[in-house]
């Protein structure tokens, strides 16, 4: 197994900082070394970005008069229903393309030496010692991570 098929199923974990520090310390080195995975990593953090500027969906405007009354069983509910979510679908299918086609994904850049003090930084705390002074951490008792 190649390291770029190693790394590439961590890499969106790695964008949302789910990933342990010796894991994050894994990855960033590889980043450091692999075109390939850094490339898809700013893909990533692009198609992020896409969707943190999306519009939120207004909050529905319903009285308790309306929430009883969509309870109730009504014919032909189920049709309609699903014919409406086929309705949906077809829109949504007919517009992300257009919306993805016309999303210019322009990721941060990164340079080398940034790369370099977040490697030293998670190596420091990799190894318990503060990434600021270098200091050894102190473990207040009865607190663990």
């Amino acid at each position: 197994m190649s390291n770029c098929e190693k790394f590439a199923p961590l890499l969106s974990a790695y964008s949302d900082r789910e990933l342990s520090a010796g894991e994050s310390l894994l990855v960033r080195q590889h980043l450091f070394e692999c075109e390939a995975c850094t490339a898809e990593l700013k893909t990533l953090e692009g198609i992020r970005g896409l969707m943190l500027e999306m519009p939120s969906a207004p909050e529905p405007r319903v009285n308790f008069e309306q929430l009883i009354a969509a309870t109730r069983p009504q014919t032909g509910s189920r049709a309609r229903l699903v014919l409406g979510l086929a309705c949906v679908a077809v829109v949504v299918s007919l517009i992300a393309p257009g919306v993805m086609r016309t999303a210019h994904i322009v990721p941060p850049q990164t340079t080398n030496q940034e790369l370099e003090r977040e490697i030293a930084r998670d190596q420091m705390i990799e190894a318990e010692a503060d990434p600021t002074s270098g200091a050894p951490l102190v473990h207040l008792a009865g607190y663990s991570r």
